[in-house]
């Protein structure tokens, strides 16, 4: 990859997506209180796993909010990326809001037009989800057609995952749609062999420092709301399973 790209490459990781990323990560944890993950977390399932340590309790609460909050995070941040290095090699750009629902990103490449819906994960929404992007991508298609493209390639891209691509028929068309995945992926719109792999040293780069300074925010995080649960939601030393329960429904 010539130095220019990968130096642009590199800027482009540490300003929209490391610290943007560790910023929202802060942001959460920060602004998480106790009553908070109290009410919005599964008491039930932490009773099954049953902590006695009272801050291994609280450590998994936030840890479990957490890990939900970052997978949103940083999904988009992907989405972003591949956009952005789709623009840079091929040209691709992103429809405007609402000028083709669940279409993420459009570019050209020997005379293809690629129709994209991107998601981080492969699992990503229920079936109704699912047909809907394929309907959107369907209406897309021929909206496009209409402006004088011949061939279009309808795909829905994975950023992460076991690297292949499938093929998938529409439903009541003649048309189908393709599912690239990890690797497939991002060589689809970088033409790139390697990028998946690309990506991580930039990223390794951006977040020295960052790191160390989440983690004391984290553990200091950690010992507040320990000490505010041994307060208010302890019984002789024990975790109150029964006051959580009641305050998780709003009883008390």
């Amino acid at each position: 990859m010539p130095d220019k790209f990968q130096d642009e490459l590199t800027n482009y990781i540490e300003a929209e997506i490391v610290i943007p990323f560790y910023n929202s990560r802060l942001n959460s944890l920060n602004n998480k209180t106790l009553i908070d993950l109290i009410k919005t977390k599964n008491p039930y399932l932490f009773r099954l796993k049953n902590p006695i340590i009272v801050s291994d309790f609280v450590e998994q609460m936030l840890g479990a909010f957490l890990s939900s909050s970052e997978e949103t995070i940083f999904g988009k941040s992907l989405e972003k990326l591949a956009i952005h290095a789709c623009e840079s090699k091929f040209g691709g750009f992103k429809p405007l809001e609402g000028e083709y629902p669940s279409i993420d990103l459009i570019f050209e490449n020997n005379k293809i037009l690629y129709i994209v819906g991107i998601k981080s994960g492969s699992v990503w929404g229920n079936a109704d989800s699912v047909n809907q992007m394929i309907t959107n991508l369907k209406l897309g298609s021929k909206l496009l057609k209409k402006s004088g493209h011949k061939k279009i390639e309808l795909i829905s891209g994975v950023c992460y995952g076991k690297s292949k691509i499938t093929e998938h028929k529409i439903p009541n068309s003649k048309l189908t749609y393709k599912k690239y995945f990890g690797k497939e992926f991002w060589k689809l719109v970088t033409g790139n062999e390697d990028f998946y792999k690309t990506i991580v040293v930039p990223m390794g780069q951006a977040i020295k420092g960052r790191d160390i300074d989440y983690k004391e925010q984290y553990d200091r995080k950690i010992n507040q709301l320990t000490q505010e649960m041994f307060e208010k939601y302890t019984l002789n030393g024990q975790i109150n399973w029964e006051l959580i329960v009641q305050i998780n429904n709003g009883i008390v």
